[in-house]
Order: structure tokens, then sequence, then C-alpha cells
């Protein structure tokens, strides 16, 4: 049986908000601010900003706005988490390892919009969605919301919105590391010239320790692959980029780590791709596609040191392709969106094994397709220490969910 539910969903916002300004150093790539305008004489700090959505539209960053440079934050540099973990109101969230997700404000999982190059990340984990799959060294800026974006980017945008962008037009570089503590390898090559940008990256790491010495489920194996295309036509900007992942084995640290449970992600690949033209002052046009497979792993151990023995293991196993496309256009300062997001072949299954390993159920989760058609605009007036947001989206959305041959329809509005 097919259900098919249809259900819209209308939000309206206004936000007043006062200024206070946050300093900013560094160079912006075209991926997210094609032009940068700082002026002097007042005692905020503009910058005229393109991201995913809105095409050239003056944005004041404060303490909820913030665009951040991995060159200027001092950390591990392991995941997008530990860039971000170091701003205000950002925290990291459930178990630790690669796949580590974050909150914003207190609000997490389908309640923060995460992209990359404006492709949306949807993974569908209990835990919330993560970009761990896309090394830091591939990650040339990152554009931080902190606070409700729901009319320009749906309402997984009810708590934020993460923006990541990919190296393009990055200067050539090869490196290598190793770390003692874990075991730690990796090497990375970044090849370029005036148009093409290609980064490619391998990593892999042993469980390490914490200070107070127990062992963290920290392991993992990552290959990733990343190519950028930029090419100018007078006001025209054709971009376009795609990244491969292949992940394996990745750990997650818990506190019942390795005594009585073992979670793991025996299998995490990705593959995104997105082709966009945009005029810098008027329009954007942008298709973006995300094919995603992973499977966890939690093994559950009873008995006592050192004879530990295997109670039972649950698997998980998941994937999904997501579609979209994506307008934006500026009329008279306004930013209007037309956006379209796909999603085939969503499929989740659960089973599980004895001691044994053999298997005790199994089930079908999910086995579902979505699509959700918006139009959104918005506009910002800035009134020296005083900053107006004005934002309206309607959304339709269509889910089916297959439970058999027979099929239901059912329709809401």
């Amino acid at each position: 049986m097919n259900i098919i539910n249809n259900y819209s969903l209308i939000s309206f916002i206004v936000i007043f908000q006062s200024i206070s300004p946050v300093l900013f150093a560094g160079e912006v790539t075209n991926e997210v601010a094609a032009a940068l305008t700082v002026t002097t004489d007042t005692e905020v700090e503009k910058i005229e900003i393109r991201h995913t959505r809105t095409s050239t539209i003056s944005k004041i960053f404060t303490q909820d706005n913030v665009l951040l440079l991995p060159e200027n934050i001092s950390s591990q540099q392991r995941t997008v988490g530990d860039y971000i973990n170091q701003q205000a109101g950002v925290e990291l969230n459930g178990q630790g390892g690669l796949k580590q997700s974050y909150n914003i404000r207190g609000f997490s999982r389908a309640r923060i919009k995460t992209e990359i190059d404006g492709i949306p990340i949807i993974t569908d984990r209990r835990a919330g969605n993560s970009a761990s799959f896309l090394p830091p060294e591939f990650i040339t800026s990152i554009y931080l919301q902190k606070g409700p974006s729901s009319t320009l980017y749906g309402s997984g945008a009810m708590g934020g919105v993460l923006s990541l962008a990919t190296i393009s037009n990055s200067s050539a570089k090869v490196g290598m590391s190793y770390q003692p503590q874990d075991n730690s390898k990796k090497w990375y090559g970044i090849f370029t010239n005036d148009e093409l940008t290609l980064g490619l990256l391998q990593r892999k790491a042993s469980n390490s320790e914490a200070s107070n010495g127990k062992q963290l489920n920290s392991q993992l194996k990552q290959s990733t692959a990343t190519i950028n295309y930029n090419k100018q036509w007078q006001n025209i900007e054709l971009s376009a980029s795609s990244i491969i992942s292949h992940g394996k084995n990745i750990g997650k640290s818990s506190a019942t780590f390795p005594q009585e449970r073992i979670s793991l992600y025996p299998q995490d690949d990705h593959w995104l791709s997105q082709i966009k033209l945009s005029n810098a002052k008027d329009w954007q046009l942008q298709l973006f596609h995300h094919n995603q497979a992973w499977q966890s792993q939690v093994t559950r151990l009873s008995g006592t040191e050192p004879s530990k023995n295997v109670s039972r293991r649950n698997i998980t196993d998941y994937q999904a392709t997501t579609l979209g496309g994506l307008g934006t256009f500026i009329i008279n300062n306004f930013t209007l969106g037309l956006e379209w997001l796909g999603r085939r072949n969503i499929k989740i299954s659960e089973q599980e094994f004895d001691k044994n390993l053999l298997s005790v159920w199994q089930q079908q989760v999910t086995n579902a397709n979505q699509d959700t058609y918006s139009a959104f605009i918005e506009r910002s007036w800035d009134f020296e220490q005083l900053n107006i947001n004005f934002g309206a989206r309607y959304d339709q959305v269509s889910l089916e969910q297959r439970l058999s041959n027979k099929y239901f329809y059912s329709v809401k509005w």
C-alpha cells in the first residue's frame, strides 16, 4: 500500500534586531562572497555577501550572523563541529567521534539546516545531520546563522543555518600529518589552475585516549575527492562542484565504550554535485544532487572482564537520494525565490542479531519519496543600529510511503 500525504506550510516572520559589530578579516571566496564591501564611515562594518539563498544582499555580520574562515580559527580541525564549537551559543551534540553533530542555542537535529555549496544535507540520523564526510582541508568558508531562518531555508532552519563552501580557485598545496596518540595518518593534495580545482585526501586513525586514560572510540578510515569549476563570462558566472566521500569503520564514543556498548559506522558513502548560473546583482539558478548510503552498528556486551561476550547486535541501513533546484531573483532589493526539493528512494531498515550472530528480527522502517515545492520572499532594512528583516514562505509537501502493493491516498491542506 502506498500512502500519499499532501500538506501545505506557510511561514511569516518579521525580526527587529539591534546591531553590534563583529570584526571580520580574511579573504572570502566567490562560493560564499562574490563581492566584498567594507564601509569605515560608520561604527558598523557592512559586508555585501552572496551565499546560497541571497544573490547579493547587504548583510551585517553580528553575533547572530557570522562568516568564519578556517585559517583564522584555532582548532583541532578534525570536523566541522571543531570549527563552530568555538562560537557563542554553539555546542557539540550527541556521541563523540568524527560524526558528532552540533546544536545552536539549544536547537539541534532537524531544526538545524546544514548545506554544502548550496546542497542541503539531510541524513535522517537520530543524532542530527553531520557534514563530517567533508574534511576541513576542503572547506574554504563557513556561514553560520544563529536563530530562525525558515523563510529562506524552510522549517528545517528553525534553529539556524550552517552553510559550507568548498575549495575553489585555491592555492595548490600538498600536506601530510601523523599523530602518535591515535596512530592518525593523513595526506592530501590540492591542485588548481585558473578555472579548475581538484582536491584529494585520505585519512585513517585508531582509537585514542582521553586525558583520564579512558579509551575513546575515535577510529576512522576516509577517502575524499572534490572538484570545482568556475567560469566567468562578462557578468555571468558558471560554477560547478562535485564531492565523493567513502568512509569505513567510523567510531562513535560514549560513556559505555568499550565495556558495555560499541557503536560504529561500517559504511558512510556520499556523492554530491551541483551546478549554478548567477548574475552577481540580479539572479541565480542552481541544480543539485546528493546520493548517500550509510550503515550503523551497535554491539552490546555482557559479562565481566576479561571475558566480555556479545549479547546482541543492532544494524541500521540507510540510503536516499536528494535532488533539487533553486532560483533566486533580486527585484527592488526584495529576494524572491522558487525551490524544489525532491527525495527519492528513502530506505531505512533495521535488524537485530543474537550473541551467535543469528537474525532475531528485521523490519523495513521507511520506504518513501518526498517532494517539497516552495516560494519565498525576503527583505532587509538597515537603520543605523537597527536591522529589520521581513520574510514569508509557502511550502507544498507531498510524501509517498510504500507499505505494500496497494495504494491509499490522503490529502491534507
